[in-house]
C-alpha cells in the first residue's frame, strides 16, 4: 500500500543518497551546499542560514519515545480501539501474522523504547555540545523522521501482540540478538560518556581526541554500536524488509560519517596517537 511504499522508499532513497555522496568527486562533496547539508558538529566548518543547534539531536529521541510509546500502548488495546484512533492504513494488516511475528515485533518495540529513552537522557544530561555546534536543517528533518519510519515499519505489516519478555526469547536467534542489543547499548553509552568527559569546560570551543575505551580501536565506536543495535532489531524481526532496509541505511550513513570523522581526527591531530580504524577494528 501507499504507506508501506513510502516507508520502504525513505530507506532506499536515503541509502542511495549517501552512496552517491560517498562516490562523488571531492570537489562536489566539499562544495558549500553539499558540505553544509551533510556536515554537523565538528565536521561543519561554517554556519549556514539553514543551520540549527546540534543540541536539537535530543528532539529525535523525544519524538521517538512518544511515538513508539504510543504504539506500545495501542498494542495493548483491542483492535477496534486501534482502528478508531489510527488511520486505516496503519491497522489494516494485509494478512494474518504468526504468533512469533507478532510477539517479536512487540519485543523490538520494547527494545527500541529503551534505546530512544536512553539516548534522550544522554542528550539532555550527559552530552556537552560545543558552543555554536550546528547541523543543517535537512539533516535535522531526516533525524526527526527516521524514528517515525522505523516505528511505522514495525506496525505496518503485522499487528503487535504484547507478551512477557521471557516468552519472546524462546528461540536462540532472538535470545542472542537481545543479548547483543544489551551489550551494544552498554558500549554505546560508555562511548558517549567518554566523549562527554572530554568537554570538562562547557564553554570551550576546542575539541579533544578521544582515546579511552573502545576509542583505542576505532574512531567511532558509538556508531559501530548503533549499527549493531539495528542489526539486533532486524535479526529479531527476521521477516521485516523495512527493518533490514533501515539497517542498510544506518550502515551506509554511519560508515560514511565514520570515515569523515577519522579523516578529520587525522587532520586536526596529526601527531597524536589515534585509533587505527574508523569503524570496524582491523577492517575499516
Amino acid at each position: 500500500d501507499v504507506v508501506t511504499s513510502i516507508v520502504l522508499g525513505y530507506f532506499v532513497l536515503g541509502t542511495l543518497a549517501v552512496l552517491l555522496l560517498a562516490g562523488a568527486p571531492d570537489v562536489f562533496r566539499r562544495s558549500r551546499l553539499v558540505a553544509g547539508v551533510y556536515a554537523w558538529g565538528k565536521l561543519a566548518a561554517t554556519r549556514t542560514p539553514l543551520s540549527v543547534p546540534k543540541s536539537w539531536f535530543s528532539h529525535f529521541y523525544a519524538l521517538g519515545t512518544v511515538f513508539n510509546g504510543a504504539l506500545l500502548l495501542l498494542a495493548w488495546s483491542p483492535v477496534d480501539t486501534a482502528r478508531s484512533v489510527l488511520p486505516a492504513a496503519l491497522v489494516s494488516w494485509p494478512s494474518p501474522c504468526s504468533h512469533t511475528a507478532r510477539t517479536t515485533r512487540w519485543l523490538v518495540c520494547v527494545l527500541l523504547e529503551i534505546q530512544v529513552v536512553r539516548r534522550w537522557l544522554e542528550c539532555r544530561f550527559q552530552s556537552v555540545p560545543r558552543p555554536g555546534s550546528q547541523m543543517h536543517v535537512l539533516h535535522y528533518l531526516v533525524g526527526v523522521t527516521f524514528y517515525t519510519w522505523v516505528i511505522l515499519a514495525l506496525g505496518l505489516d503485522c499487528q503487535l501482540e504484547p507478551a512477557a519478555i521471557w516468552a519472546t526469547l524462546a528461540t536462540p536467534r532472538v535470545l542472542a540478538a537481545a543479548v547483543i542489543f544489551a551489550l551494544a547499548s552498554i558500549a554505546q553509552h560508555h562511548s558517549h560518556a567518554v566523549l562527554a568527559g572530554l568537554r570538562t569546560k562547557p564553554n570551550s570551543p576546542a575539541y579533544a581526541l578521544p582515546r579511552a575505551g573502545l576509542f583505542k580501536f576505532v574512531a567511532c565506536p558509538h556508531y559501530l554500536a548503533e549499527i549493531v543495535i539495528y542489526l539486533a532489531f532486524a535479526t529479531i524481526v527476521w521477516d521485516s524488509l523495512a527493518l533490514w532496509l533501515a539497517l542498510v541505511f544506518v550502515v551506509a550513513n554511519l560508515t560514511y560519517t565514520s570515515l569523515r570523522t577519522h579523516a578529520w581526527y587525522a587532520s586536526e591531530f596529526p601527531r597524536a596517537s589515534r585509533a587505527p580504524h574508523a569503524l570496524i577494528p582491523y577492517l575499516l
